[in-house]
C-alpha cells in the first residue's frame, strides 16, 4: 500500500472513530434527558383555593435560595411543601416564571396593579432578586382603580403595602401613589382622605409631605435668587 493510500485509510478510521463516539454521545445526552428529575409538590393553601403545583426541584432550587435551603437543609429528602397564606393566582405566576423566565409582557397592563404587588412581595420573599426587581418596577407604573368594587383601589393598595406582607419599598410606592392623587384632588376632602390612611401610613405622608414642601420652597427661592441676579445684571 503506497503512503498516501496508507493516509487516507488512517484518516477514514479516525472519522469512523470520531463518528462513533458522537454518536455515543448524543445517545448518553438522550438518555439523560430522559432520567426521572426530582419533583416537589408545592401546596398553596390560601382561602378556598387550594391548589397543588409539580415542581422540578432542581429548578426551584436555582432560582430561589429559599426554597433551595428548605430542599437542602432537610434530613430527609422533602416530597412536599405546603404554603398556607399564598394565594394560587399569585403562585401560578411565579410558576410560569420559572419555567419561561418572563412575566407575561402582554398581560402587564390587563392585570390590576394589587396582582403585581403581591407577585412582587411573592418574588421577594422567595429571594429571587432579579424577579423582585422587574417587578417593583412596574408597579411603580401602574395606577390603582378608581372603581369602588375593583379590589384594586388606592386604599386596597394602601392597605395591602402597609399589611403583613408589605415593605419599605411597597410602602414608599403606596405614599407615591397616594400623594399624586392627593394633589391631583387639589385639597379637596383633605380631613376624609387623611382618616382613610392605614395604620402606620399618616406619618411615612406627612414625612413625604414636609420633604415636597421643603423641595418647593428651596425651588422656589433659588428662582427667585436666579430672577434678581438676573434683573441686577440687565441694570
Amino acid at each position: 500500500m503506497t503512503i498516501l493510500g496508507i493516509l487516507l485509510s488512517t484518516l477514514t478510521v479516525q472519522a469512523i472513530i470520531q463518528t462513533i463516539q458522537d454518536y455515543r454521545q448524543l445517545i448518553s445526552n438522550a438518555l439523560s434527558s430522559r432520567t426521572p428529575q426530582p419533583v416537589i409538590a408545592i401546596v398553596v393553601d390560601h382561602g378556598v383555593n387550594r391548589q397543588t403545583f409539580v415542581i422540578h426541584k432542581n429548578l426551584i432550587s436555582r432560582h430561589s435560595p429559599f426554597f433551595n435551603e428548605a430542599l437542602t437543609s432537610a434530613a430527609d429528602e422533602i416530597q412536599s411543601m405546603t404554603l398556607e397564606d399564598v394565594e394560587a393566582k399569585i403562585f401560578g405566576l411565579f410558576v410560569h416564571w420559572l419555567y419561561t423566565e418572563a412575566k407575561k409582557k402582554s398581560q402587564i397592563h390587563s392585570r390590576p396593579l394589587i396582582e403585581w404587588a403581591k407577585f412582587y412581595s411573592l418574588a421577594h420573599r422567595f429571594q429571587v432578586s432579579k424577579l423582585a426587581d422587574s417587578l417593583l418596577l412596574e408597579v411603580s407604573w401602574l395606577d390603582p382603580s378608581d372603581d369602588p368594587h375593583s379590589g384594586n383601589t388606592l386604599q386596597d393598595f394602601q392597605s395591602y403595602a402597609y399589611g403583613i406582607h408589605g415593605n419599605g419599598l411597597l410602602k414608599e410606592q403606596a405614599v407615591g401613589k397616594t400623594m399624586k392623587v392627593f394633589l391631583a384632588s387639589k385639597l379637596k376632602g383633605i380631613d376624609e382622605f387623611i382618616t382613610a390612611l392605614p395604620d402606620g401610613m399618616l406619618a411615612d405622608f406627612m414625612k413625604e409631605m414636609s420633604q415636597r414642601w421643603l423641595r418647593d420652597r428651596i425651588e422656589l427661592e433659588e428662582a427667585q435668587q436666579k430672577l434678581e441676579q438676573y434683573e441686577r445684571a440687565e441694570h
